[in-house]
This record gives structure tokens, sequence and C-alpha cells, in this order.
């Protein structure tokens, strides 16, 4: 008998074009590997397979070394969590940025913007970094089961950034208002979109909180003590998804 207390979730790519007539059939080397090696999973277990477009939950019927077959049991469109939430995130040092982004995309987070900042301590790494923190997308959705994945946008320089807003623009700021008070303000539409700013390592430097502050960014503070990034932003995220 399949386990009903926990399933497993694979990200597999091209999921819809191995799919027909109610069957599946999986050749790719890695998700053998992992269903049968590691997870350790059998005929008639039931798991969650996805890619970025459809997420389908499937038993297994037969498998061998070169492929697993799969009964189909539902598949289903990925969709995104509303309102739409997209956090700007400054090139933290490396360990601090992979953790906000599994945080962001276990979270829910929509979009992640890169940010170039004054006080950044470090190069963004091209494509080859771009494909790492996909790669760690992929782990936080199979954890959270959060299917639709964020886009992820190339850094880019806060003025231009600013330049071209929509919706509200938020700013986590130890010396802002309470975040409650965003609710005061009107409550949140499920179609709009919201971005969030968290600070860099050593904070956003004078100007660049003067520009924000000029551009019509509300800043907010999460709590009354100083939070590193990556906690700025798991709690502004998971106070923004509660009200889902």
């Amino acid at each position: 008998m399949a386990s009903t207390k926990h399933e497993f979730a694979i990200f597999c790519p091209g999921l819809t074009e191995h799919t027909k007539a109610g069957g599946l059939i999986i050749n790719d080397k890695n998700v053998i590997n992992r269903i049968a090696h590691i997870l350790r999973l059998g005929v008639d277990d039931t798991l969650m397979l996805f890619d970025e477009q459809f997420h389908s939950h499937v038993s297994i019927e037969s498998i061998s070394k070169k492929e697993v077959a799969f009964k189909v049991l539902n598949m289903v469109e990925n969709m995104r969590l509303k309102p739409r939430i997209q956090v700007v995130l400054p090139l933290l040092k490396k360990e601090a940025f992979e953790q906000a982004i599994y945080n962001i995309t276990e979270l829910g987070g929509s979009e992640i913007q890169l940010l170039e900042t004054e006080k950044m301590q470090r190069k963004w790494g091209g494509d080859k970094e771009l494909d790492r923190i996909k790669r760690i997308t992929i782990a936080a959705a199979e954890q959270s089961k959060n299917f639709m994945m964020p886009t992820i946008h190339a850094p880019t320089a806060l003025q231009k950034l600013l330049a071209h807003k929509e919706g509200r623009y938020l700013f986590c700021d130890v010396d802002g208002d309470p975040i409650y008070k965003v609710f005061d303000e009107g409550s949140i539409k499920k179609d709009e979109l919201i971005t969030v700013f968290v600070g860099p390592e050593g904070d956003f430097s004078h100007e660049e909180k003067q520009l924000l502050n000029n551009s019509g960014v509300q800043f907010y503070r999460l709590t009354p003590t100083v939070l590193r990034s990556v906690q700025a932003i798991s709690l502004a995220l998971g106070y923004l998804r509660c009200l889902d």
C-alpha cells in the first residue's frame, strides 16, 4: 500500500511532453535514480511530478534501470499565488543570498528582481550563477510544493527599477511605520502587484533611501529590532502570504 502520510515532489522537465492517454514514461536518469535509489519508492507508491507549467499526482506502475512508468492520477496547471509579490533582492553574500532565494520560493514569491547597490560586496556571477539559483528554486519548490517557481530577473540599478513602478512598493526598514499600517490604507487587492524591498548587508546608503522615499516607496518596520536581510524577506513574505 502507498503511504498517505507524505508524498515527495520531483521536478521533471518536459513533464507534459511525456504524458499520453493517462500514462507517463520517464527515462531521465536523474529522476530514475532519485525515485529508485534515493527515495526508494516502488510500484504503487504515489508522488508529485512537476515542471514549469503543470504538476501531476502519479502512481508508479513499473520501474527499470532505463525508465519509470506512471499512472497519471491528475494533471493541474501551476498557478501563482495572489497577490503577486515581487521581492527586490540585493546581491548579498553567497550563503545569505542562496538562503534568501530558497525562502522566497518556499513562501510563494512571484518574482525576484536582483538589485545592484552601492554597498554590494561582490559581483553578479552571470549565467553560471543564474543556473545555480534556478536549481535552488527547484529544491525549494520540491520541499514546499509551491510549483510555480518565481521568475528571476537579472540585476539592475535602483534608479532604473524605480523609473518603472507598478503597484504598491514597500521597503522593510526599522525606522518605518508598523507593518500592520499597510492595511490601514486599504485592503490589498488580489490582482495587485506588491513589490517588497529589503536592504543589503550594511543597509542602503543615505542617497539610496532618499531615492526610495522620493519615489513614493512606503517604509514599514517588521520588528523594532534590526534584522538581517534573509530574516526580513522571510518575515515580510510570511506576513503578506498569511492574509491570502
